[in-house]
């Protein structure tokens, strides 16, 4: 039994129940999974890379 079933009058009916197509799901969680997981590849990256480009520019500053 959905919430509005549960909320209705003792002389209230639900005439028509509507859904949304299931691309407008799939859109909403590909709007926060993709930036998500690229967020994730970023800071991966960044954290490998980090040590590498710390040294190579202490290098040349010394240098």
């Amino acid at each position: 039994m959905s919430y509005i079933d549960k909320s209705l009058g003792k002389s209230e009916t639900v005439i028509v129940r509507a859904r949304f197509y299931w691309l407008y799901d799939f859109a909403a969680w590909g709007s926060v999974l993709v930036p998500g997981l690229a967020l994730l590849l970023f800071a991966a990256r960044a954290q490998q890379g980090g040590g590498k480009a710390r040294a190579q520019n202490m290098h040349t500053q010394h240098s």
